[in-house]
């Protein structure tokens, strides 16, 4: 027994060494394998320093000929000015706003100027010098998110694990928010805050909209009476029970020598029943103020926050990856881009040369 319980532990130990060696030869190439490729990117970053070093200056008279060229481009193209104004939709006419923003812009592609003064009610002057309408919300990132936590408030909560921001963001429309800034973009600066205001009143002008506006009305006027009666009850109700008090505090004896005991606690509970009375008092009150609340919320159904630049003010930057800049550094950009993407290619097509005779 003691012959085969050594041979056993010899071969564990065996065993053992053999793991540890594996583990270790793991590691070892994992190392190597990781300084091979910093060693790469190193050379790939030297190969990058003398690139630039070598060709930098072509790079920069590229970058000075885009800035040229978006210079000329500025001077010569037509002006664009912009007209502004922020809006609040008190209804879901996100959707139909952005759709007549999109039928205005594809009837100035048509140059229909006919469909487009009728619609907008403008001289076919004016038409004309219209390149573009634009819509974006307004809200900052942190009114996004204060609507992501609301809107979370309301959801299962099985669901909210699957509801980022990110994924609130994805799944919401740019115009599902409440406040709006609708842009004409035009070739003059001319007064268009009368065709900005033509555009609220054709949306608010849909059937839908009208009809949803008045069942909102009717139901806010239903409240109100309702409230109004409540509280028209409750504070008879307080009168009375205030009478019945005053009632029974003539009724006690003035003489101090005798003793009055209440056995039912009938003057705690009238007192408890006022308070109450009270408190419903209270709440019907502030139900009262914020029907009023809604009442004038819903009385237009879009409101006009603000009109800015109403007569235009220029324009001349452009989008760039979602930025705005002008023309000239967008070519400077461009140009300086193609320089080093012209420059890489050659580099290449020489060091293949190189080994071309190998092959």
């Amino acid at each position: 027994m003691s012959k085969d319980s050594q041979q056993s532990q010899q071969s564990e130990e065996v065993d053992l060494g053999q793991l540890f060696k594996l583990i270790g030869r793991m590691f070892d190439n994992f190392f190597k394998f990781c300084g091979k490729i910093l060693y790469k990117l190193f050379l790939a970053f030297v190969w990058c320093v003398f690139f630039a070093k070598t060709h930098i200056i072509t790079i920069i008279v590229a970058a000075i000929i885009g800035f040229c060229i978006g210079f000329t481009k500025e001077k010569l193209s037509k002006p664009i000015f912009k007209s502004s104004i922020i809006i609040k939709q008190n209804y879901d006419t996100g959707k139909a706003l952005n759709n007549t923003i999109d039928y205005y812009n594809n009837l100035i592609l048509a140059s229909d100027s006919l469909a487009l003064n009728k619609k907008l009610g403008i001289d076919s002057k004016d038409v004309n010098g219209i390149s573009g309408f634009n819509m974006e919300t307004v809200l900052s990132e942190n009114q996004q998110r204060k609507l992501y936590y609301d809107y979370i408030k309301e959801v299962d909560s099985v669901f909210i694990l699957e509801t980022d921001f990110e994924t609130f963001l994805e799944n919401s429309n740019n115009y599902d928010f409440e406040e709006q800034k609708i842009t004409i973009l035009a070739n003059s600066n001319r007064d268009f805050s009368g065709v900005l205001r033509r555009i609220i009143k054709n949306v608010e002008s849909i059937p839908y909209f009208k009809l949803e506006k008045q069942k909102d009305s009717l139901e806010i006027i239903i409240r109100e009476r309702a409230v109004l009666e409540s509280l028209k009850e409750s504070d008879s109700l307080r009168k009375t029970y205030q009478r019945v008090l005053e009632s029974k505090l003539n009724q006690q004896p003035l003489s101090g020598s005798q003793t009055s005991v209440t056995i039912d606690n009938t003057k705690d509970n009238n007192e408890t029943k006022e308070f109450e009375l009270f408190n419903s008092n209270l709440v019907l009150r502030k139900e009262l103020a914020l029907i009023g609340r809604q009442k004038s919320d819903k009385a237009n159904i879009i409101d006009i926050i603000s009109i800015e630049q109403s007569e235009g003010i220029l324009d001349i930057s452009v989008s760039f990856f979602g930025r705005k800049t002008t023309k000239k550094v967008v070519y400077s950009i461009l140009f300086a881009f193609l320089a080093v993407a012209f420059l890489s290619i050659r580099e290449f097509i020489r060091f293949l040369d190189k080994y071309k005779n190998e092959i």
